[in-house]
């Protein structure tokens, strides 16, 4: 489960009128444990982990490109969550959910790491798209709250979707840049458009490859995969205090965007 993704769903989603009988703003604690109930009930997974946000703009991802994140840098957490979110996760310290992260790594490089730790059938419950990049079939597929409901992507909707082969999300994300989350990333696809020589069906990885090596984005990419591995041991840790064996569940994990 991508934790920091759900809790901000759950903020946003969740109307301000929930509060505890002191008066205290509830709303994403109820909305984040009343999905994450919901959600093993109806998945019956046979294990659960909730990755955090440790640091949710990495100094050295910054380095390599200074706007990332940079719409965010004047209130990266709304003030009205910042107190919700240890309550949540003593919450999942009382009913025995595994919580995981690792200083200077984001939710997703975690979820990078425990994918390839953990058997499959994998679901990835999340609401970032950028974790289509990772679906497998139906062995590796994203649980993506939509308002018609929740959406199981798997390789064969990723096609439908976008009229591409069902892994080629990533090659197909770094060409047309992605706006939904508002990072300034290279598109090559609006240059590959106007000259006629592209279209989302058309992916040939040589092609491919030259774009990637030309995009700024990219090269973050590589190095962040670089990190991933070099600290695959220990990103698997539970946060001290956080975590604690849970009960049976298929592992709501991701590999990174990346």
């Amino acid at each position: 489960m991508d934790g920091s993704s759900i809790i901000f769903r759950s903020f946003y989603g969740v109307p301000q009128t929930n509060r505890s009988p002191d008066g205290k703003l509830i709303n994403a604690l109820r909305g984040f444990l009343d999905t994450l109930a919901r959600r093993i009930d109806e998945r019956k997974p046979r294990h659960v982990a909730v990755t955090t946000d440790e640091d949710w703009r990495p100094d050295w991802r910054v380095e390599l490109i200074p706007s990332y994140k940079a719409h965010r840098t004047a209130e990266p957490v709304p003030h009205a969550l910042e107190p919700q979110i240890p309550v949540i996760m003593d919450g999942l310290d009382a009913v025995g959910v595994d919580v995981v992260g690792l200083d200077d790594y984001e939710a997703e490089d975690i979820i990078a790491s425990l994918v390839t730790k953990v058997e499959p059938p994998i679901e990835i419950l999340s609401g970032d798209r950028d974790l289509f990049s990772q679906i497998r079939d139906r062995e590796i597929v994203v649980l993506y709250p939509e308002k018609t409901g929740l959406t199981v992507v798997d390789e064969a909707e990723v096609a439908r979707r976008y009229g591409i082969p069902g892994r080629s999300y990533s090659d197909y994300a770094i060409l047309r840049g992605e706006s939904a989350t508002r990072r300034r990333r290279t598109s090559c696809a609006d240059t590959a458009r106007s000259r006629g020589c592209w279209t989302p069906t058309s992916f040939a990885p040589p092609t491919l490859n030259i774009l990637k090596e030309r995009s700024e984005w990219c090269r973050l990419c590589a190095i962040s995969r670089s990190r991933f591995r070099a600290a695959g041991a220990s990103a698997t840790r539970s946060i001290p205090g956080r975590s604690r064996s849970s009960g049976p569940g298929t592992e709501l994990a991701a590999r990174s965007s990346a």
